[in-house]
């Protein structure tokens, strides 16, 4: 069974190296699908990218961080073969901050971006107040890579947001960041109608819970993995 990884709303799949390097220690395998990083695409355009991408001979788990919660659930409803199970990490349903992303000019954002994120900044929102100069490095790498204009196009993409809740069958694990300062604790609610065999479990954390986290996170997505192969 693959484990296929949909990245942040960096889209570039760089913040996944602190689970990649625990994931290399086992015996699964991986594929991370990374997005465009000088295209504005939206849920609607980058969905027919990931599907394209996807496993076409094997069963797979779908993990999707943060940004890519919404575009995996338009996924899983879609019933694709293969696709036997998923995890959602520190994600939503709907517009986390409607007041926020809905009412704040996305050019404003766009120029935003342009300028260095002061570290404080990285750490109370994204990485939370214990994070290592080396993640907080690679956070700034990952932001980099990524044109301005795309992310404030995903932050828009982000306040649109508003998928259907498809209540499928497949199994689904929901880690949920205790100390998250991006995604409300009432997100947890629409998570919990997206399957009806799902599991909440929350970790502490940050926000960017696979790169503050990945032993806990790998340890319980390995322990759902095994549930899923034992049924």
């Amino acid at each position: 069974m693959k484990l296929v990884l949909l990245p942040g709303m960096d889209g570039t799949g760089l913040l996944f190296r602190p689970l990649l390097d625990l994931l290399d220690r086992t015996d699964l395998s991986v594929l991370v699908i990374d997005y465009p990083i000088d295209q504005s695409l939206t849920y609607t355009e980058l969905l027919p990218l990931v599907r394209n991408r996807l496993p076409a001979n094997e069963d797979f788990i779908l993990l999707a961080e943060s940004y890519s919660g919404p575009l995996a659930l338009q996924l899983i409803a879609e019933e694709i073969n293969g696709h036997t199970g998923t995890v959602l990490v520190a994600t939503f349903v709907r517009n986390p901050r409607p007041l926020l992303l809905r009412f704040l000019p996305h050019k404003l954002i766009g120029l935003l971006l342009h300028l260095p994120i002061p570290d404080f900044m990285l750490r109370y929102f994204l990485l939370g107040p214990d994070a290592t100069t080396a993640l907080s490095a690679l956070c700034r790498q990952a932001i980099r890579r990524v044109k301005p204009q795309v992310l404030a196009a995903r932050l828009a993409d982000i306040s649109a947001c508003h998928p259907p809740i498809s209540n499928h069958t497949h199994p689904c694990l929901c880690l949920i960041a205790a100390q998250d300062k991006l995604v409300p604790a009432h997100c947890s609610d629409d998570l919990r109608n997206t399957s009806r065999r799902v599991q909440l479990t929350h970790l502490p954390g940050p926000h960017a819970l696979l790169q503050s986290q990945p032993e806990a996170c790998l340890s319980a997505i390995l322990a759902h993995l095994a549930w899923l192969t034992g049924q």
